[in-house]
């Protein structure tokens, strides 16, 4: 199976290891919070530096890099910067990282939340277009935390278990999957195995990661994560 990992039985740093994909989503959902109050602003003194350049102006405001973590302060984005900044003002400071994406998305960076809202003027269902409808187990992590179409991502998933034989596969809604590839291993405990994912086409994924008891046992299902890109 793709999606299975092992378990080393050397002495490397984490004593696992894997020659299967898996993928990861995470511990923790931002909550949606309002904007209104911190998004509108004519005073540029309230921008972080680092954000002059490439900000976007415009009633929408956003922009792509509020969505992926970067070694820069800031993301070009006024509305963005003005919010998460407010909360955490190392994101305008030091770096823009993982915290710093999870609260551009739970400020409303349109550009974060592109993907999850994408087709929903084409569907009379509720629940099934955006990610905060969808299941996911809190184990699950991602980064950017909320990739578009296409753009590479790696998928985290945490355990307080050294588990065996580890496995990540992703399912598109018309039946593919994709495996995660180059595994990384940390913690213990917990620990955490992390896969890149080169990109997925438009739609919800369900991730599954998955380990086994011995080499040759059956895939026990650890946890899953439906995503919408």
């Amino acid at each position: 199976s793709p999606l299975l990992g092992g378990c080393a039985t050397g002495g490397d740093d984490t004593g696992f290891s894997s020659f299967g994909p898996s993928t990861v989503a995470g511990t923790g959902t931002a909550e949606e919070t309002d904007s209104a109050d911190s998004s509108e602003t004519d005073a540029p003194g309230e921008t972080s530096a680092g954000s002059a350049e490439g900000t976007t102006g415009g009633d929408d405001g956003g922009n792509p890099r509020c969505c992926e973590i970067s070694a820069e302060p800031g993301c070009g984005s006024v509305e963005t910067e003005s919010c998460v900044c407010a909360d955490e003002p190392a994101c305008c400071q030091a770096v823009w990282s993982a915290e710093c994406v999870e609260m551009a998305i739970a400020c409303g960076d349109p550009y974060c939340v592109e993907a999850g809202d994408s087709g929903t003027e084409d569907t009379g269902d509720t629940g099934t277009t955006t990610g905060d409808e969808l299941e996911c187990d809190p184990d699950f992590s991602f980064s950017p935390a909320n990739p578009a179409p296409g753009v590479p991502f790696t998928a985290t998933f945490t355990d307080p278990i050294g588990l065996t034989w580890v496995g990540m596969v992703a399912e598109g809604s018309g039946g593919s999957t994709i495996d995660g590839s180059n595994l990384q291993i940390s913690g213990g405990p917990p620990f955490f195995w992390s896969y890149d994912f080169a990109g997925l086409a438009a739609g919800v994924w369900t991730f599954s990661f998955t380990h086994r008891e011995s080499e040759n046992g059956p895939d026990l299902v650890r946890g899953t994560c439906q995503k919408q890109f």
